[in-house]
């Protein structure tokens, strides 16, 4: 019997929480110290879209860490002992994304299916001992 396996990119083998926050801060949108939002990325982004223009925001720092940033993102905690299970099964994965080519927040112009595909290959994904 053969086993697939299909796995999100964004938000599970990419890890954005770290990033996401400390683009927040520097963008000067939340406050380091506020330990009521956390450092969570969902956290954030729930708390960002309840600001003025927050949609806006919201966009623009998510077009930021997809884009531009995302080659200070890591890898989600397990993944790589996840994708080493899978080979030593000879289970085939598939990585699955939805990216738009580029983001809603169209001042940042930057292929975001390519940023991807640049952060996989510095990742090792397309090596066979990757």
């Amino acid at each position: 019997m053969s086993y697939t396996i299909g796995i999100d990119l964004d938000n599970t083998i990419i890890h954005y929480d770290t990033l996401i926050h400390e683009l927040a801060v520097k963008e000067g949108i939340i406050d380091a110290s506020a330990g009521n939002v956390g450092k969570s990325k969902k956290r954030i982004r729930d708390h960002i879209r309840k600001l003025d223009g927050g949609e806006l925001k919201w966009r623009r720092l998510q077009a930021l860490a997809y884009g531009k940033e995302i080659g200070k993102v890591k890898l989600s905690p397990e993944v790589e002992k996840f994708f080493k299970l899978c080979r030593k099964h000879r289970i085939k994965v598939y990585i699955i994304s939805h990216k738009t080519e580029f983001p809603a927040y169209k001042k940042y112009n930057v292929n975001l299916r390519k940023a991807a595909l640049k952060w996989m290959s510095r990742n090792k994904f397309f090596r066979k001992d990757g």
